[in-house]
């Protein structure tokens, strides 16, 4: 879906993903590309670190993510995902003006870069991305701003140090704004091929996490900082589809919540 800002608590649950052993033929790694995991409290990153909704094989890649602190195991699976817990009370927090900005205004400055990322249309992402669309009950809340992104570039991955890794932006969109309120709604597949493959994998969430279990079908992750919250919404769409559905906002946790459940029409606690 914590201290930091919205896009660093998405780092920390990317440090949540253990995999013992993965592929890394080029056509795994394309597919890769696409499945995301949350975020995390590296405090010293770039702009367009920051602005990661990020794939998780950039981890994979770049570091080794051991975590120093001790891991409490919870006692569920949740489709072949193990979850358990780190502390991250010891972190030293730093704020910055940037963290202020709406991921509204972020994803907008990234759209600007025409050579990367490619803007479509609702009836176009239907025919472009091979997951069904949720849709928000229109009685809760209506979008200011529909769309889908899509990676032009497709040599997206390439090595050097953290801050130099590429975003990945893709996914389907709902903008809402209202005022100085602002709320992103985004989907993207989720680690769906990965699952087939492994039989197992274990996620490491921050203690400071809310997660949920709603079913067999549905588990939730919630985290919030100064400026902004998080919900993120892991869906079972059927055996072989798993997707993310990441609310972020500067608005009330009840209402993230409204909206969210909006989506997948039942509650999630």
């Amino acid at each position: 879906m914590n201290n930091n800002s919205n896009y660093d608590q998405l780092i920390d649950t990317m440090k949540s993903i253990q995999l013992p052993r993965i592929d890394t033929a080029p056509p795994v790694m394309e597919r890769i590309r696409l499945y995301e995991a949350s975020k995390g409290t590296q405090i010293r990153r770039s702009y367009r670190l920051r602005l990661i909704w990020a794939a998780v094989v950039v981890l994979l890649l770049v570091t080794s993510l051991s975590v120093s602190a001790a891991i409490h195991f919870t006692s569920f699976d949740w489709n072949g995902i193990q979850i358990a817990f780190y502390s991250n009370n010891n972190e030293n927090i730093i704020y910055t003006n940037e963290m202020k900005k709406s991921d509204i205004k972020r994803i907008e400055h990234e759209l600007l870069d025409h050579e990367k990322w490619k803007e479509v249309t609702l009836a176009e992402a239907k025919n472009l991305f091979p997951w069904p669309f949720l849709r928000l009950d229109p009685k809760i809340k209506s979008p200011t701003r529909t769309f889908g992104v899509l990676r032009v570039e497709s040599n997206s991955l390439k090595s050097g140090s953290i801050d130099e890794l590429p975003l990945d932006i893709n996914g389907f969109y709902d903008f809402f704004e209202q005022g100085k309120q602002w709320i992103v709604a985004r989907q993207v597949l989720y680690l769906s091929d990965l699952l087939k493959v492994q039989n197992s994998m274990i996620q490491k969430y921050p203690e400071s996490s809310e997660v949920v279990k709603v079913d067999d079908s549905l588990m939730s992750i919630y985290s919030s900082n100064k400026f902004s919250k998080v919900l993120i919404l892991r869906i079972k769409i059927d055996e072989n589809t798993l997707i993310s559905l990441e609310v972020s906002g500067n608005v009330s946790k009840k209402e993230l919540f409204q909206i969210a459940e909006g989506y997948v029409g039942k509650p999630l606690k």
